[in-house]
């Protein structure tokens, strides 16, 4: 190895098993403060940019200690069918680099058997799913506890894309309806949505965009979307006229999961007439630490991510980035669901960035009609928004 290379590699000693400390570091390498061995032979020095997690000393040696928080690398994982969340994961991934961690992003799904998985393969450190969703499944197969909560995200519209000859939801009974690829949250949300409406579709694993294909060659019935509001995917749809989107009940059976959304021709001028309004749902997500149990490594681990993401978080509140950072109150807490030990305890030593004015904001939405928001809300609340972002409206 060429000396100009020393400070990107591993150095290993000639000598067979002199400490690191009793030898003078080449310029820019770091000694380890454990044995390490490669090929039999006791490694020295590492560079500066590489992390001291190397091959372990052997069974009669002592035990290496655990990659520091800073070389350690995080994995973010969002649902690929689900562009709100797969764009916020991005977001995040980029927050955490930029508060000095290493971290990737992972595409994957996000319904409760794919975070199972994830726990049990050690396959991922964090992920974006919906929430209510996910409860009941998470509390039967016992893992709750172990993926605390970090953060409440915004929440995510659902729309049903249907053609105009399926007249509402109910109309869905015994029909095929696309909700996504198999165990990801979009066929989650649907599946708990669809049965506190005592509604029985045929699921049909198959993506957004290859459901919005095949509704339109009459091949199933309607598509079921999570999180498509400022994608292309369903605003592109229907412009040769034919379909529709289907308005999502609100009961009482739904009201602690979901909230009320009014989408018009504005929002869907394809699949809204002009003078026409939709109501329909939305549903939560969250931000997870995965097999993070309260007390444990991969808590403790985890708990580097706090700082760089709420004392930061005002870089994801910048243009350019997904709306639905600005609909996160970072104190919100989720009923029954534990928080990461480490979020617990910033939260408590700092309060929430915006936490005071953002309550008052939500306040204010509480007070609407059931039925929606008239004239006058829509400008009150407006100005609040505005007055919530520093602007004058």
């Amino acid at each position: 190895m060429a000396a100009a290379g020393l400070s990107l590699g591993l150095f290993v000693a000639v000598s067979g098993g002199a400490p690191a400390t009793a030898q003078t570091a080449p310029p820019g390498m770091i000694p380890y403060d454990h044995p390490v061995y490669k090929n039999g032979k006791r490694v020295l020095w590492h560079g500066a940019d590489e992390a001291a997690d190397a091959t372990p000393a052997t069974s009669d040696k002592p035990a290496a200690k655990a990659a520091p928080a800073s070389h350690a690398l995080f994995t973010v994982v969002a649902d690929g069918d689900d562009s709100c969340a797969a764009r916020m994961v991005e977001e995040l991934s980029a927050a955490l680099r930029a508060g000095g961690l290493r971290s990737k992003v992972a595409v994957g799904r996000t319904g409760p058997a794919s975070l199972s998985k994830y726990m049990a393969g050690d396959d991922a450190d964090l992920a974006i799913a919906p929430i209510d969703a996910i409860a009941e499944a998470a509390g039967a197969a016992g893992w709750r506890d172990k993926a605390p909560l970090i953060a409440r995200l915004g929440r995510e519209t659902i729309e049903i894309v249907a053609s105009k000859s399926i007249a509402d939801i109910a109309a869905l009974e015994g029909r095929k309806v696309a909700v996504g690829p198999a165990t990801g949250s979009g066929e989650a949300v649907a599946a708990h949505l669809f049965h506190a409406l005592g509604i029985n579709p045929k699921f049909v694993a198959e993506s957004v965009a290859q459901g919005l294909l095949e509704l339109n060659q009459g091949k199933i019935d309607a598509v079921f979307a999570v999180g498509e509001t400022h994608s292309h995917s369903v605003g592109e749809f229907g412009k040769s006229g034919g379909f529709h989107l289907l308005a999502a009940p609100t009961t009482p059976a739904l009201a602690a999961a979901y909230a009320p959304v009014r989408l018009t021709h504005a929002d869907r001028p394809n699949l809204i007439g002009a003078d026409e309004k939709v109501d329909t749902l939305s549903a939560g997500m969250a931000l997870f630490a995965l097999d993070a149990a309260p007390g444990g490594e991969r808590a403790q681990r985890d708990g580097a991510v706090i700082a760089p993401l709420f004392e930061k978080y005002a870089a994801l509140l910048q243009a350019g980035t997904d709306p639905n950072w600005r609909e996160v109150n970072l104190a919100a807490a989720a009923p029954g669901w534990p928080r990461l030990e480490a979020a617990k305890a910033w939260l408590e030593a700092h309060g929430a960035p915006g936490g005071d004015k953002l309550a008052t904001f939500r306040d204010n939405l509480r007070t609407l009609p059931p039925t929606g928001p008239a004239e006058g809300d829509i400008d009150r609340l407006y100005r609040g928004l505005m007055a919530l972002q520093g602007d004058t409206p």
